[in-house]
């Protein structure tokens, strides 16, 4: 997931774009707190809107929790869900 945003950024930029920050709170946190908080933002973050634009959606945050949604809170599957819908990723 990370690296094919990071991929796609750095087209885009004509230069090196890593998410450092993302990088960061996955080793403090862990997958599963920060595919969560993600999806817990009252707004989308760059990362999902940028996947989006490059047509790459179904490996966001949001995604990958309905994708495994037995191991998410409910509202964390529902925040996953809402979002997208909002989006028009899934109907």
């Amino acid at each position: 997931m990370m690296r094919a945003l990071e991929e796609a950024l750095t087209q885009e930029a004509g230069k090196t774009k890593r998410l450092n920050r993302t990088r960061q709170k996955l080793n403090r946190a862990g997958i599963h707190k920060t595919l969560s908080d993600l999806a817990l933002k009252p707004t989308p973050s760059v990362g999902f809107k940028k996947l989006v634009e490059f047509g790459m959606a179904d490996m966001s945050a949001e995604s990958l929790i309905l994708k495994y949604r037995d191991q998410f809170e409910p509202s964390v599957v529902e925040a996953a869900t809402k979002r997208l819908l909002e989006y028009g990723i899934i109907r």
